[in-house]
Parts: C-alpha cells; structure tokens; sequence
C-alpha cells in the first residue's frame, strides 16, 4: 500500500458535536416468525472508530447490520446517524417526511453517505475501474473527480494495474480489493463490513486485513465489522461488541473481551478454556484454589463498571480463568519469572498447530495451554511428562456465577 496519507473524511460532519456516535441504536426490538427476538438496549459506534461485532452463528449480528443499513425496516425502536433519527416507516404527517418525495431524498442521502462490503464481492460484469465509476456516480461524483478518485483506491488497495480487467475474469483476493475500493471511494461516512474475508485463504486473507487495518487507520472513517474471527478482531477493531442471542452482552477493547469476559457463555466463546469453580475471600480479596490462595485481579476500569458485584459470601460462587497462552510451562529447574502460581501435572496430549502446540495437562487441574514453536522445540515436551505450570497473577480474570 502506498505510504502517502490518504485524504479523507465527510466535510459535512464539521458541525456536528465531537461526542456525537457516528451511529447510535436505541430500544430496538425486532422479532421474526419462528421466535428470533432482536433487542438491543443501546449500541453506539463513535466517528472514526473501527467497532466489531462478534458472536456465534445465529446471534444476530448481520440482522442487526441490515437495520443499521437500512435494508431491514420492520422493527421498532431508534436509529441515528450523526444524531439524526431515521425513521423505519416514513410517515405523512411528519414534518421530517413530509412527503414520498422528501422520504425517497432522506434515504437517498443516507445511502450516498455509507458503503458496505459483504463475503461475496458482488462486482458488476464491467472493468474493474468501471465498477468504482458506477459507485460515484450513484454518490454524486462524476467525470474527471470519479477517475481520479478510482485511480487513487484502486491504488491505495494495491490493484491499479487491474484497472482495465473484466472483474469476472479476477481471483477471489483480487475481487475482494475492487470491492473494498468501490467501498471507500468518495470517502463515505461509514463503512459496514459483512464477513469480507470469510472466503479468502489464509495468505490472501492475512494480506488483505494489514493493508485494511493501514487505510482505516489513516482514513478515521468509521467502519462497523461483523465477524466470527477473533484475529480480525484484534487485528482490526478498537472497540468490539459481543452478541449472543439477540443481545449485546458486553463492549470493550478487545483486549478486555479476550481477558476479561462478563460471562461463561463469553469466555466459550472467545476462548478462555481454563475455568474452575473457586472460593472467595473477601477479607483477604483473594480466591483459593486447590488449596491456593490466589490474589483477585485488577479488572480494567470499563470491564470492572460491567461486572457484577461478587457476593462477600465465602464458598464457590466465582469462576476463576485464565487463556491458554497466559499460562508458562516452567523448565526443570525455571523459578517464576513474575508473581505467580505453580501448578503440577501431567501432558496428556500434545496437538500441533501453524503457530505452536497445545498441550492438554491433567493434574491439579486439569487445562489447556499453549506454547510457542521455539519454546516447544528448545523443550521436547513429550505425553505423559511430568510438569510445571505457572500462571500470572495478572493473567487470571473472575466472573460471579450467581448473577
């Protein structure tokens, strides 16, 4: 990608108060036949940020993206754009509406401000340069400002010299990028992202999210991005939104998401596989397991104002949990290099994988973990060898089960 700052950014949002969420759900319900109940409290996306939405199949996430889009109208609740209320059914007697005529330039208008880029490319059988002209041209821009505006993207994405090819004749990659131009040509408010990259190999796909990951950064448009993959996740978002059933259970970095789940269900979900029923102590604000006594964490300030309030209760009323890359298998010999706890087992499996091995260990508790290549062949770890497993203080997270 080419290293120049890329210009951009609506000149109409000038006016507009910094705090103002460049999209904002509020008291949104939806229902299908069949059950499905979309309700979702409040959501908000700030201008310039990249928001993630995450969840497993069938929570929710693209049918909350088409209501934000604005392709699914039958709900009820409140969606702005730029604080500006858009209504779901436009009505007569509403002096927003006014009339058919006024309804149709509303949504006209906001259509030109926001692009969306799906799994498939969706490509229209033209060049590939006459795709991004057709998308300006719905947006307004015309003549010599679309072509300069089609050379710079198509440059920005690293495809200039596919300018004259018939886009049927290109690779999924290759497809994927004109479509990701189209998107940001004319440098359109917001950008919805629907699983673009769930199709391409991992190469491609890898590629594809630095030089995204690069132009959102230099752009600040804001981008909302579905997706089932927690490295495109970190890769990609700011901020990011866990779904499930429905409803956005937590919001956070996704740091904190990774760490520090508000609940089992989250933890499944993002992968922190080690959990274990423990005892707290709030006199000593700290938890026992296996007879260990283990210093509570410090939460972060956004995750700590989510949790829920642990009972002071002793007795088993928390899960206490760390990821399996937080946890260290200790050398013979090796001392704990930070403050931490030791645990003794036995490698009952050992699975390896693109970027190191997981080791399944059964002991005095029984978990997963994950060691890097380098360490694992500098080691040998074999099955049924006897170990020590070290976990950071810092590296356990908590989650009240009573609530």
């Amino acid at each position: 990608m080419n290293a120049t700052r890329i210009q951009s950014g609506p000149a109409g949002l000038a006016h507009m108060p910094p705090d103002t969420p460049a999209l904002e759900v509020r008291d949104l319900t939806l229902t299908y036949p069949g059950g499905f109940k979309l309700d979702i409290a409040h959501f908000a996306v700030s201008k310039g940020a990249v928001m993630g939405i995450i969840g497993p199949n069938g929570a929710g996430k693209s049918t909350l993206m088409a209501v934000m889009m604005g392709l699914e109208r039958n709900y009820s609740g409140t969606i702005l754009r730029n604080g500006v209320p858009l209504s779901p059914r436009p009505s007569r007697g509403d002096s927003c509406w006014g009339s058919r005529k006024a309804s149709w330039r509303l949504s006209r208008d906001s259509r030109r401000c926001m692009s969306a880029v799906f799994q498939s490319p969706l490509l229209l059988d033209d060049t590939v340069a006459g795709n991004l002209l057709t998308a300006l041209s719905f947006k307004g821009i015309r003549g010599s400002a679309a072509h300069r505006e089609t050379d710079k993207w198509l440059t920005y994405f690293g495809i200039p010299q596919l300018a004259r090819h018939r886009a049927r004749l290109l690779s999924g990659g290759e497809a994927q990028r004109v479509s990701l131009a189209r998107a940001f040509a004319g440098s359109p408010e917001l950008i919805f992202l629907d699983e673009p990259f769930s199709a391409l190999d991992p190469p491609t796909r890898s590629a594809l999210i630095g030089d995204l990951a690069e132009i959102l950064t230099q752009t600040s448009i804001t981008a909302l991005l579905v997706t089932h993959s927690l490295d495109e996740m970190v890769m990609l978002c700011g901020q990011a939104a866990v779904m499930i059933n429905g409803q956005i259970r937590q919001v956070g970095t996704p740091e904190e998401i990774l760490s520090h789940p508000g609940s089992q269900e989250i933890a499944s979900l993002v992968g922190m596989e080690n959990l274990y029923e423990a005892e707290y102590h709030s006199g000593a604000k700290t938890f026992t397991l296996c007879s260990k006594q283990i210093p509570w964490p410090v939460l972060p300030a956004s995750v700590s104002a989510q949790a829920p309030t642990v009972s002071a209760t002793p007795g088993p009323t928390i899960l206490a949990g760390f990821r399996p890359e937080n946890a260290l298998l200790l050398s013979p010999g090796q001392t704990l290099p930070w403050p931490g706890t030791s645990f003794s087992g036995m490698i009952k499996r050992i699975t390896p994988g693109t970027s190191g091995y997981r080791l399944t260990i059964s002991g005095e508790l029984d978990m997963i973990v994950e060691c890097g290549r380098h360490d694992y062949l500098q080691q040998r770890w074999l099955t049924d060898q006897s170990v020590q497993v070290a976990v950071p203080h810092h590296g356990w997270h908590v989650i009240n089960t009573r609530d």
